[in-house]
């Protein structure tokens, strides 16, 4: 979804990407959960220690609460990736 279709307040775009140890430090792979805010170009993310359904539902508990307020009551739309985290226990 591009921003010259969203008129208002409430669509957001979830992805998940890994971390590979040379970026992060850690001596194990990562799993960067982002959340994008398609109408304010709102951004923030979560570091989980893997990548999954339950996983993927976590980090949106997370992550929802840190929205600004404009968006926290607003959402309607959720676009994800086509991973296997995004399956059929997240809708």
């Amino acid at each position: 979804m591009y921003l010259k279709n969203v008129d208002k307040p409430g669509k957001l775009q979830m992805d998940v990407t890994y971390v590979a140890p040379e970026l992060s430090g850690l001596e194990h792979t990562t799993y960067l959960y982002a959340v994008i805010g398609i109408w304010s170009r709102w951004k923030q993310g979560v570091i989980l220690p893997a990548a999954g359904q339950a996983l993927a539902i976590e980090a949106l508990g997370i992550l929802v609460p840190l929205l600004p307020p404009i968006l926290q009551d607003r959402i309607d739309f959720i676009q994800t990736g086509s991973g296997l985290e995004f399956q059929k226990r997240f809708r």
